[in-house]
């Protein structure tokens, strides 16, 4: 049964979600990254300068950098200040940022809209998840230390390799959909799972 944007922030109104913000990523931990949900990069905010980025042809490939620079991030914008008046939001995600009026209430809108479409994507990957019958391990079952590979022959090994994924993955999909819940801020829900 599909799940309809469960993470909304309209279902839980108590809850708050915390950015953490980085200039740079590193792949130290990718492999980990599917089982440990809060070491994901979800979404990624571009910074420009109109006054010092006169070329526009940057703008345009924003999007395509993004996910191949990020490519677990599921939202990208770019947030582009000090724009000349002509200067129109496009449908990449450059989002023009105003010179005149309040530019607080107008970047904590944009905040807002950013949050929820990131947890408007939880619901997504969540649906993914939950419809797994296998959730692979992040180090395959081939690494295992050689104490534990000789108790096994080759041929059933990844039998049976598979039939233990297949009962972990229950368990597994549990563990993710309460991390989601906490990265989503709703602590009861996670800890219902």
């Amino acid at each position: 049964m599909p799940i309809v944007d469960i993470f909304n922030s309209q279902a839980f109104s108590e809850g708050q979600l915390h950015f953490e913000f980085f200039t740079h990523s590193t792949d130290e931990h990718v492999e980990l990254q599917d089982f440990e949900t809060y070491r994901r990069i979800f979404g990624v905010i571009g910074i420009l300068d109109c006054q010092e980025w006169k070329d526009r042809s940057l703008v345009k490939g924003y999007e395509e950098m993004m996910k191949e620079t990020y490519p677990t991030a599921v939202v990208t914008r770019c947030f582009a200040f000090d724009p000349p008046e002509n200067q129109a939001d496009n449908a990449s995600g450059l989002i023009i940022i105003p010179n005149i009026g309040n530019i607080t209430f107008y970047m904590s809108t944009m905040m807002n809209d950013f949050a929820n479409e990131v947890l408007t994507q939880f619901s997504v990957i969540a649906n993914r998840i939950q419809s797994l019958e296998v959730l692979e391990s992040p180090i395959p079952v081939t690494n295992m230390s050689p104490q534990f590979q000789h108790r096994y022959d080759p041929q059933r090994q990844s039998m049976l390799a598979t039939e233990n994924l297949r009962k972990r993955t229950p368990a597994r999909i549990k563990k993710l959909m309460g991390d989601f819940y906490l990265l989503a801020g709703r602590l009861p829900d996670a800890i219902d799972q």
